[in-house]
Parts: C-alpha cells; sequence; structure tokens
C-alpha cells in the first residue's frame, strides 16, 4: 500500500543541529550558536531543564547531560506540545521511545556524531501526531517496516544522510518487495535503474515524498545535482 508523508512544520533550530555532525565535550561550541539569539527558545529551556541546573545554567546542564541525552530531551518538549498545542513544565523521555528505538536499530548504518536517524523518527513521530489530529484517528501509523533493517543489513559502510537512504529503501520495498530488491541490489543495480524499474505513478510518489520529507527537514540541496 502507498503511503503519503505529510508536511510538517518542525523547528528550526533544533531540525538545524540534528542534520548538523556534533560531538560536545567540556563546551557547548557552536551548538548554541543558533539559539542563543531566540530568546523565547532559551527561556523555553532554561525552564523545562530546571531540574539539572546547578546555577551554571542551560548550556553547563547540555555539557553535563551529553548531547544525545540532551537532544532526546529537547526533542520531548515539541512532541508536548504537538500533542497538547503548549509546552510542558518539564521533559519527558518517554515520548521520545520510540525514536530511540529506531536509532538503536538503525545506528550502525550511521556516522555517530549525526542524528540523522533520530531525525527521521523525529519527523515520522510529530507526522503522526499531525494525522492524528487532522482526521481523528490514526488506522496505519507511518513506520518505518522491518523490512527495511533486513534490506539495510545487506549494505556496507556508513550513511552521513542515512535518513534518505532509509525512506529510499522503504518506498522500494514498497513498489518491488524486500525479496526483489535484495536481489537487484546484491546484482549492483544502480539507483537509475531501481528507479526505472518502477511504474510512472510510483515514480511521482516517489518524488513527491521525498520533496515533502525535504521540505519539513528544512534540506533541499540534495535534490540539486549541479550547483550554480
Amino acid at each position: 500500500m502507498l503511503f503519503s508523508l505529510p508536511y510538517v512544520l518542525m523547528p528550526k533550530e533544533f531540525v538545524s543541529l540534528l542534520r548538523t555532525s556534533i560531538a560536545v565535550t567540556n563546551s557547548p561550541g557552536p551548538v548554541f550558536d543558533s539559539i542563543r539569539s531566540n530568546r523565547g527558545l532559551m527561556m523555553l529551556l532554561e525552564k523545562s531543564f530546571k531540574e539539572f541546573d546547578d546555577g551554571r545554567g542551560v548550556e553547563k546542564v547540555m555539557v553535563a547531560l551529553g548531547w544525545s541525552h540532551f537532544r532526546d530531551r529537547f526533542a520531548s518538549l515539541y512532541i508536548f506540545k504537538s500533542i497538547y498545542g503548549h509546552f510542558p513544565q518539564k521533559t519527558d523521555m518517554s515520548l521520545v521511545e520510540d525514536i530511540k528505538n529506531i536509532e538503536t536499530l538503525y545506528s550502525d548504518f550511521s556516522i555517530q556524531s549525526y542524528s540523522r536517524i533520530f531525525l527521521l523518527g523525529f519527523y515520522l513521530s510529530l507526522s503522526n501526531i499531525e494525522v492524528r489530529h487532522k482526521e481523528g484517528q490514526l488506522n496505519v501509523p507511518l513506520q518505518l517496516p522491518p523490512e527495511v533493517l533486513d534490506v539495510m543489513s545487506i549494505c556496507q559502510g556508513r550513511s552521513e544522510r542515512i535518513d534518505w537512504l532509509m525512506l529510499m529503501v522503504w518506498h522500494f520495498i514498497t513498489y518491488l518487495g524486500k525479496n526483489e530488491l535484495i536481489n537487484k541490489l546484491t546484482a549492483g543495480v544502480s539507483f537509475s535503474d531501481l528507479y526505472q524499474s518502477i511504474t510512472a505513478d510510483q515514480q511521482l510518489h516517489f518524488t513527491q515524498n521525498l520533496l515533502t520529507y525535504g521540505a519539513s527537514v528544512q534540506e533541499d540541496e540534495v535534490f540539486f545535482y549541479e550547483r550554480v
């Protein structure tokens, strides 16, 4: 069954961090550069991370928690807001459990300093909430089928933009089936040949969904093959 990815208005500063290679040690470094100028966001973080603040401020909280743990709690604020319409008083790790599970499953295929798997999981989480709000129910949640992991397992190396690769695999499984896709990949079939092997309607569906995801995560350069 074909699935439609919805456009989701996602938080610019946070999405920018998820798309960036980050390794925080003793200083927040460039991580907070895009956040400091947004006073409203800083106030939100100061309030919601207050339980971890020893008086040195939210930037030191991030260093103490570590980027990954801080990121998870940061994401929970936006998920709570998407569900209830307002920001919470504190962070809630239970809201990111599904995202963390996805990240754990696919971590072997990603460069560790990036949060691209988390970005895709965050997008899917917000998408399901938005669809539920609009339709009143969610009969078929948007979630990566387990077959994606089976296909990814035959790949070698790690991908910087693993989220895009996971989405492409998901689509080609939908069009061709897992076994046929694995056979084509093991035979060395190129992406261009894979794309040409699906129908015109499937090509349109593929392109529309990836454009929608790109717009949601504020990333369009993957569609530009030549730079002027």
